[in-house]
């Protein structure tokens, strides 16, 4: 991937269901020590899911503060 570039994404909630949205790369590292490259992106403003977006990653924000790991407390 290049800077400039867009790329569309997918994030399915379901096997069937998904909302679409692109991003625009907007800075391309190579990470010498990890022998990888990094890309950072902006979301795609004016798109039709921008709103949707929006509220899925305020909702990955707030998740993220209160996780929990399960460590296998299955009752069988």
């Amino acid at each position: 991937m290049k800077a400039g570039e867009k790329i569309a994404f997918r994030i399915y909630l379901s096997h069937k269901n998904y909302f679409a949205f692109t991003v625009k790369v907007a800075n391309v590292r190579f990470i010498q020590d990890e022998d990888l490259y990094r890309h950072g992106c902006q979301f795609e403003a004016g798109t039709y899911n921008e709103e949707a977006l929006y509220h899925f990653v305020r909702f990955i924000e707030s998740v993220s503060m209160n996780i929990k790991v399960d460590s296998g407390d299955l009752i069988t």
